[in-house]
């Protein structure tokens, strides 16, 4: 499963994403500016070997998210 999730590449479509909405510092801003994650850093682009040690997310919000992702709203405009 390692290997997988190694291989997997998500980096790609997420770093188009980012690059999409301005860069790093631009999706920082939205993020700070819709109040949804108190404590989530966007600091660089996701290295293709996944290692991204400058971008952080506090547990806090890591469980929103998950909880989000699990009831559906996270494209729910209400967030």
């Amino acid at each position: 499963m390692r290997n997988k999730i190694k291989q997997a590449d998500n980096c790609f479509g997420t770093n188009s994403i980012i690059f999409f909405l301005g860069g790093t510092e631009k999706v920082q801003k939205i993020l700070y500016e819709t109040d949804v994650y108190k404590d989530l850093r966007l600091n660089q682009y996701f290295p293709v070997d996944g290692r991204s040690y400058l971008n952080k997310i506090s547990v806090a919000d890591l469980s929103q998210l998950f909880f989000n992702i699990w009831n559906e709203l996270i494209l729910n405009s209400n967030i």
